[in-house]
């Protein structure tokens, strides 16, 4: 095997034969053995799965010793941890590893067994560790660019786009689109639905606890409410109806010699592309589409140009909640990035400028709405276009008011408010619809006198 080339064990027995034979010849390196050869393969694997029984899916959960209650406060404490858990209901637990489901069809077994080498993970301490974060993991990357055009290349296959962001240069005020690309959340996640706990990821860390002899694993166990809460895409992994059918993919079924095949990989690269198009087109927006630029105040700078900021503490974030007249529940979140400092401040003002998110949405519509699966982004001048039903009636479930506290001891409130919301024709990656919204800001600044700029004498 050559250093680029990767060893995996893939669950084939659970494929079907074409989908087997895609991954065989078109991931894998056949090492000479024919198109009969691999079918004769996938056969073996598929009468050994047809030949054993339904699987007990009931994994023993056990709690974490209290003593570890303020390292894991910590972690809760995360910046990331509410992307994971999204206000649903959860725990830190260990959970037993062989009865987990598994939606991923392989996993890279050199990579998954090199991770645990010299490591002890019989102390908790370092179990924790080792499951809830990866702060000593480094990944490489690699990037190139054009004009109109950014690549960014990995062979880990964990790299993806995590979010949108929008800003403004502060020296020459132009406005800045894109998207910001990341790794996945460090905390191995577990899903319950119904009777069943599916892994939602860590599965290389999994492989690597399970390969050195441990029965459990530390995660985030969630609770959720329906097959969507994976939050998986259907392509590339398994899909519902095999995993809720009555012998589904678990995680024992990776070290069966006879269902999960050792296969040796071609060297993969994941690319993420992000590329800017310009065109014009004989169409005209619609007037309540357009948007007028506001130009912001004027942002303080150092002597080398870069703005000033003051750090901030998380005291509060949570979503608002919406039960729309089409019966969708909506989601709507807008939290603080950026706290800036303002020397150029009326006297007896604050000297902040406070800069929210984009608002992150989250939508759970009922079976009936839901349509087919799309990776498809659109503007909200696109989805305007798109309107099937404009200004549905909705009321408001939870409103919140996220707290923030600066090192200053500024204390800053965003309080999102819904104003009127539209469904479209189009659908996300869960085939859940996209909706269009119209949402308000209230920010409420704080400050403490001695942070308020004094009186000229």
């Amino acid at each position: 095997m050559t250093d680029q080339e990767r060893t995996t064990r893939a669950l084939i027995g659970f494929m079907d034969e074409q989908e087997a034979m895609n991954f065989f010849k078109g991931m894998g390196i056949p090492d000479g053995k024919t198109d009969d050869d691999l079918q004769s393969l996938w056969k073996e694997a598929k009468s050994a799965l047809e030949d054993l029984p339904s699987p007990n899916l009931t994994a023993e959960v056990v709690d974490l010793d209290p003593q570890y209650a303020e390292r894991l406060k910590g972690i809760a404490n995360d910046p990331l941890f509410p992307e994971a858990v999204q206000q649903k209901k959860w725990s830190f637990q260990l959970v037993e590893i062989d009865k987990l489901v598994c939606f991923q069809k392989f996993i890279y077994s050199d990579y998954a067994e090199s991770m645990i080498k010299g490591s002890d993970l019989t102390d908790p301490s370092k179990l924790i560790t080792f499951c809830l974060s990866e702060g000593a993991s480094k990944k490489p990357i690699a990037t190139a660019s054009t004009v109109q055009e950014y690549t960014i290349l990995s062979p880990s296959q964990d790299l993806r786009v995590v979010g949108q962001t929008q800003m403004q240069d502060p020296i020459t005020k132009r406005r800045i689109f894109g998207f910001a690309v990341g790794w996945g959340l460090p905390f191995i996640q577990v899903v319950k639905i119904k009777d069943r706990y599916f892994l939602r990821n860590g599965y290389h860390r999994v492989y690597a606890l399970r390969k050195a002899g441990s029965k459990y694993v530390a995660c985030v166990l969630i609770e959720g409410q329906s097959f969507s809460d994976l939050g998986i895409l259907p392509a590339g992994f398994f899909g519902e109806p095999l995993l809720m059918s009555s012998k589904p993919p678990t995680f024992a079924d990776f070290f069966s010699d006879r269902i999960s095949l050792p296969v040796r990989l071609k060297p993969l690269t994941k690319v993420v592309r992000v590329r800017a198009e310009e065109a014009i087109l004989p169409v005209t927006l619609p007037v309540s589409s357009l948007q007028r630029e506001e130009i912001p105040p004027e942002v303080a700078v150092d002597e080398q140009g870069q703005a000033q900021f003051e750090d901030f503490t998380i005291q509060k974030e949570d979503w608002n909640v919406y039960r729309l007249g089409d019966k969708t529940t909506l989601k709507l979140r807008q939290v603080l990035i950026r706290v800036e400092k303002d020397p150029k401040a009326e006297i007896g003002q604050p000297n902040l400028r406070v800069l929210p998110s984009t608002i992150l949405m989250a939508v759970h519509a009922p079976s009936k709405l839901k349509g087919s699966p799309s990776l498809e982004q659109f503007s909200p001048q696109q989805l305007e276009s798109f309107l099937i039903e404009r200004n549905l009636k909705f009321r408001a479930i939870r409103a919140v008011t996220n707290e923030y506290v600066t090192t200053s001891g500024t204390k800053i409130t965003l309080q999102l408010g819904l104003v009127n919301v539209g469904r479209t024709k189009k659908f996300d990656a869960n085939g859940d619809p996209q909706y269009l919204v119209n949402a308000q800001t209230n920010i409420q600044i704080a400050v403490p006198p001695e942070a308020i700029i004094a009186s000229e004498a």
